[in-house]
Protein backbone atom coordinates (compact mmCIF):
# COMPACT_ATOMS: atom_id res chain seq x y z
CA UNK A 1 0.00 0.00 0.00
CA UNK A 2 1.13 3.53 -0.80
CA UNK A 3 -0.25 6.83 0.47
CA UNK A 4 0.16 10.49 -0.21
CA UNK A 5 0.41 11.89 3.30
CA UNK A 6 1.60 14.81 5.38
CA UNK A 7 3.90 13.87 8.25
CA UNK A 8 3.04 16.16 11.13
CA UNK A 9 5.55 18.66 12.51
CA UNK A 10 7.94 17.72 15.34
CA UNK A 11 6.02 19.31 18.23
CA UNK A 12 2.69 17.77 17.24
CA UNK A 13 4.41 14.49 16.39
CA UNK A 14 5.96 14.17 19.85
CA UNK A 15 2.54 14.84 21.39
CA UNK A 16 0.93 12.11 19.28
CA UNK A 17 3.76 9.69 20.07
CA UNK A 18 3.22 10.35 23.79
CA UNK A 19 -0.47 9.49 23.24
CA UNK A 20 0.65 6.25 21.55
CA UNK A 21 2.94 5.43 24.50
CA UNK A 22 0.15 6.13 26.99
CA UNK A 23 -2.32 3.97 25.08
CA UNK A 24 0.24 1.17 25.09
CA UNK A 25 0.97 1.44 28.83
CA UNK A 26 -2.57 2.10 30.08
CA UNK A 27 -4.72 0.13 27.62
CA UNK A 28 -2.38 -2.33 25.93
CA UNK A 29 -2.86 -0.69 22.52
CA UNK A 30 0.44 -0.95 20.65
CA UNK A 31 -0.68 -1.72 17.07
CA UNK A 32 -0.10 1.84 15.87
CA UNK A 33 3.58 1.67 16.81
CA UNK A 34 4.24 -0.18 13.56
CA UNK A 35 3.82 3.26 11.97
CA UNK A 36 6.92 5.31 12.74
CA UNK A 37 5.56 8.79 12.01
CA UNK A 38 2.25 10.42 12.93
CA UNK A 39 0.59 11.69 9.77
CA UNK A 40 -2.66 12.26 7.94
CA UNK A 41 -3.31 10.91 4.45
CA UNK A 42 -4.63 12.62 1.36
CA UNK A 43 -5.05 9.45 -0.73
CA UNK A 44 -3.95 5.83 -0.72
CA UNK A 45 -3.78 2.99 -3.22
CA UNK A 46 -2.21 -0.41 -3.66
CA UNK A 47 0.36 1.32 -5.88
CA UNK A 48 0.88 4.27 -8.22
CA UNK A 49 2.51 4.84 -11.59
CA UNK A 50 5.64 6.33 -9.98
CA UNK A 51 7.21 8.55 -12.67
CA UNK A 52 4.02 10.41 -13.51
CA UNK A 53 3.08 10.68 -9.83
CA UNK A 54 6.45 12.26 -9.01
CA UNK A 55 5.97 14.91 -11.70
CA UNK A 56 2.41 15.72 -10.62
CA UNK A 57 3.21 15.95 -6.89
CA UNK A 58 6.28 18.10 -7.61
CA UNK A 59 4.13 20.51 -9.63
CA UNK A 60 1.38 20.67 -6.99
CA UNK A 61 3.94 21.28 -4.23
CA UNK A 62 5.54 24.12 -6.24
CA UNK A 63 2.17 25.90 -6.42
CA UNK A 64 1.15 25.32 -2.78
CA UNK A 65 1.98 27.58 0.15
CA UNK A 66 2.26 26.14 3.65
CA UNK A 67 -0.81 26.55 5.86
CA UNK A 68 -2.12 25.49 9.25
CA UNK A 69 -4.94 23.36 10.51
CA UNK A 70 -5.61 21.81 13.90
CA UNK A 71 -6.85 18.69 15.59
CA UNK A 72 -9.99 18.70 17.65
CA UNK A 73 -11.72 16.07 19.73
CA UNK A 74 -11.55 12.31 19.47
CA UNK A 75 -13.05 10.08 16.79
CA UNK A 76 -13.79 6.42 16.19
CA UNK A 77 -14.17 4.69 12.85
CA UNK A 78 -16.55 1.90 13.79
CA UNK A 79 -16.66 -1.58 12.32
CA UNK A 80 -15.14 -4.98 12.76
CA UNK A 81 -11.72 -3.38 13.27
CA UNK A 82 -12.33 0.00 14.95
CA UNK A 83 -9.84 2.85 14.68
CA UNK A 84 -9.35 5.59 17.29
CA UNK A 85 -8.17 8.90 15.85
CA UNK A 86 -7.73 12.66 16.24
CA UNK A 87 -9.93 14.48 13.70
CA UNK A 88 -8.04 17.08 11.66
CA UNK A 89 -10.12 20.16 10.87
CA UNK A 90 -10.81 20.19 7.13
CA UNK A 91 -10.09 23.80 6.18
CA UNK A 92 -10.98 25.34 2.83
CA UNK A 93 -7.26 25.20 1.89
CA UNK A 94 -7.23 21.49 2.66
CA UNK A 95 -10.40 20.80 0.70
CA UNK A 96 -9.12 22.63 -2.39
CA UNK A 97 -5.74 20.88 -2.16
CA UNK A 98 -7.32 17.47 -1.56
CA UNK A 99 -9.58 17.84 -4.59
CA UNK A 100 -6.57 18.86 -6.70
CA UNK A 101 -4.56 15.86 -5.53
CA UNK A 102 -7.46 13.46 -6.03
CA UNK A 103 -8.28 14.70 -9.53
CA UNK A 104 -4.61 14.83 -10.57
CA UNK A 105 -3.51 11.37 -9.46
CA UNK A 106 -6.60 9.14 -9.31
CA UNK A 107 -5.88 7.71 -12.77
CA UNK A 108 -2.35 6.77 -11.65
CA UNK A 109 -3.64 4.78 -8.69
CA UNK A 110 -4.04 1.02 -8.87
CA UNK A 111 -6.90 0.00 -6.52
CA UNK A 112 -7.43 3.43 -4.98
CA UNK A 113 -8.87 3.53 -1.44
CA UNK A 114 -12.25 5.27 -1.78
CA UNK A 115 -12.31 6.27 1.89
CA UNK A 116 -10.06 9.12 0.70
CA UNK A 117 -12.38 10.23 -2.12
CA UNK A 118 -13.47 13.88 -1.87
CA UNK A 119 -17.01 13.07 -0.71
CA UNK A 120 -15.88 10.69 2.08
CA UNK A 121 -12.42 11.95 3.13
CA UNK A 122 -12.06 12.64 6.83
CA UNK A 123 -8.53 13.82 7.54
CA UNK A 124 -7.29 12.29 10.78
CA UNK A 125 -4.25 11.25 12.79
CA UNK A 126 -4.54 7.65 13.92
CA UNK A 127 -4.13 6.94 17.64
CA UNK A 128 -4.98 3.23 17.75
CA UNK A 129 -5.36 0.64 15.01
CA UNK A 130 -4.87 -3.11 14.41
CA UNK A 131 -5.30 -4.29 18.02
CA UNK A 132 -8.43 -2.29 18.97
CA UNK A 133 -11.43 -4.15 20.40
CA UNK A 134 -14.54 -3.27 22.41
CA UNK A 135 -12.72 -3.52 25.74
CA UNK A 136 -9.49 -1.66 25.13
CA UNK A 137 -11.18 1.11 23.11
CA UNK A 138 -13.32 1.84 26.16
CA UNK A 139 -10.10 2.22 28.18
CA UNK A 140 -8.69 4.61 25.56
CA UNK A 141 -11.80 6.76 25.31
CA UNK A 142 -12.05 6.95 29.11
CA UNK A 143 -8.40 8.01 29.32
CA UNK A 144 -8.79 10.83 26.76
CA UNK A 145 -12.28 11.96 27.77
CA UNK A 146 -11.17 14.91 29.90
CA UNK A 147 -8.07 15.86 27.88
CA UNK A 148 -7.65 18.75 25.50
CA UNK A 149 -6.65 17.03 22.26
CA UNK A 150 -6.42 20.20 20.16
CA UNK A 151 -3.13 21.33 18.69
CA UNK A 152 -1.95 23.11 15.58
CA UNK A 153 -0.58 21.23 12.59
CA UNK A 154 1.57 22.94 9.95
CA UNK A 155 0.89 21.53 6.48
CA UNK A 156 4.00 22.22 4.41
CA UNK A 157 4.64 19.08 2.33
CA UNK A 158 3.42 15.78 0.96
CA UNK A 159 5.26 12.53 1.40
CA UNK A 160 4.78 9.40 -0.63
CA UNK A 161 4.82 6.68 2.03
CA UNK A 162 4.51 2.92 1.79
CA UNK A 163 3.69 -0.13 3.89
CA UNK A 164 4.70 -3.39 2.23
CA UNK A 165 5.15 -6.67 4.13
CA UNK A 166 5.83 -5.02 7.52
CA UNK A 167 8.23 -2.56 5.86
CA UNK A 168 7.16 1.07 6.30
CA UNK A 169 8.92 4.12 4.95
CA UNK A 170 8.95 7.24 2.84
CA UNK A 171 9.67 7.14 -0.88
CA UNK A 172 9.99 10.92 -1.33
CA UNK A 173 8.91 14.17 0.27
CA UNK A 174 7.56 17.18 -1.65
CA UNK A 175 8.06 20.46 0.20
CA UNK A 176 5.58 23.23 -0.52
CA UNK A 177 7.21 26.30 -2.02
CA UNK A 178 6.55 29.78 -0.77
CA UNK A 179 7.26 31.19 2.65
CA UNK A 180 3.88 32.72 3.36
CA UNK A 181 2.26 30.68 6.11
CA UNK A 182 -1.51 30.90 5.87
CA UNK A 183 -3.08 30.75 9.30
Amino acid sequence: MFAIATLINATASSQVQSFWDTLDMVCGLAGIKVTPNPHFSWQSADRYTQNELDTILTNIAKKTKPFYTKTTGLGIFTGEKPVLYLPVVKTSNMTILHNLIWDSVKDLAVVVNHYYAPDTWMPHITLAIRDVDSENIACAVKHFLSMNLSFEVRVDHFALVYAINEQIGTVKSYKFEGDDDQH
